[in-house]
């Protein structure tokens, strides 16, 4: 299990320094007004995030070989490089979401405008009032221009009675007819076009909020929606560079890499101890020595007379 969990910490921490890195270097390299500017300033970025990297390791190492001097030099280089990455990584996360929250405005002014115009195109077309189809008073035009009337009135430009004034006039409402219908259909056919790139901009997106997670940060908290917009990129940014210095503090120190999984305590099993019992003295084998030693006693007092 430690195995495990020192190469999840390991995978994590490459992944929040590797992320960390791309951010950085894309923010400083767009700063950046020529190819050889904008290379360099991405040097310094992955730089920074190699030494970002390092410092954590060569910190505890310092620690633990009680090398004051070096660690301090460490911890300043590791809060310049952590301050650096913190600002190019809210840098980009900033323009990144201004780039999403533009867009969306964008595509949230362009529906109001297109429902506007579609409000115009209807209200216009209401004004014309009713008309029958273009085709059906084309066909009664064309019908009145092959009566005699009209030839006798020289299309009607030389009336000469009530009869071909009467003809003329009926002619002139059939052209006035066809003049509404025409607009009608032309007016119809915007508005079919309108009513098609306002379904386009909302099956995009258009017409909802701009930031809903900002919005939705600011309901819960009863703020101003401005301050999440602020707040959110440098989130991200603190998250990135506090990850990625914390998880190789932890991967270099014994947290990880002393890591074992808790067993149970071993049953004491009863150990004998051999202990030697004191005899009882053996009176009779003293009484039998000491009656010898007299004896011997004894013989060498008669040996000596």
């Amino acid at each position: 299990m430690s195995l495990i969990v020192q190469a999840t910490v390991a995978v994590a921490a490459a992944l929040f320094i590797a992320l960390s890195a791309v951010m950085n270097a894309l923010f400083l390299s767009s700063l950046g007004r020529t190819a050889v500017e904008v290379g360099v300033l991405g040097a310094v970025s992955i730089a920074s995030d190699l030494v970002k990297a390092v410092l954590p390791v060569l910190l505890v190492r310092a620690v633990m070989v009680k090398a004051w001097g070096h660690g301090a030099i460490a911890s300043l280089l590791l809060a310049i490089a952590v301050a650096l990455s913190l600002a190019s990584g809210t840098g980009f996360a900033a323009l990144t979401r201004h780039a999403v929250v533009a867009n969306r405005d964008s595509q949230a002014d362009a529906l109001a405008a297109r429902q506007t115009e579609l409000r115009d195109i209807e209200a216009e077309i209401a004004s014309l009032g009713v008309a029958r189809h273009t085709a059906v008073v084309e066909t009664e035009i064309a019908a009145q221009i092959i009566d005699r009337r009209w030839m006798m009135s020289k299309s009607c430009t030389d009336i000469m009675g009530t009869p071909q004034r009467t003809f003329c006039a009926g002619l002139a409402t059939l052209r006035s007819e066809h003049a509404t219908a025409t607009a009608r259909d032309r007016l119809a056919a915007e508005r079919r076009g309108t009513r098609t790139k306002i379904e386009s901009l909302q099956s995009a997106g258009a017409g909802g909020d701009s930031d809903p997670q900002a919005a939705a940060i600011a309901a819960l908290l009863g703020v101003d929606r401005s301050m999440p917009r602020r707040v959110l990129p440098i989130t991200v940014a603190v998250m990135l560079e506090l990850g990625s210095v914390i998880l190789m503090l932890l991967l270099a120190g014994p947290t990880v890499r002393g890591w074992k999984e808790p067993v149970d305590a071993p049953t004491a099993t009863p150990v004998t101890i051999p202990v030697s019992a004191p005899h009882p003295p053996d009176l009779v084998g003293w009484q039998l020595r000491r009656n010898a030693s007299k004896l011997s006693d004894n013989r060498g007092e008669s040996h000596a007379r």
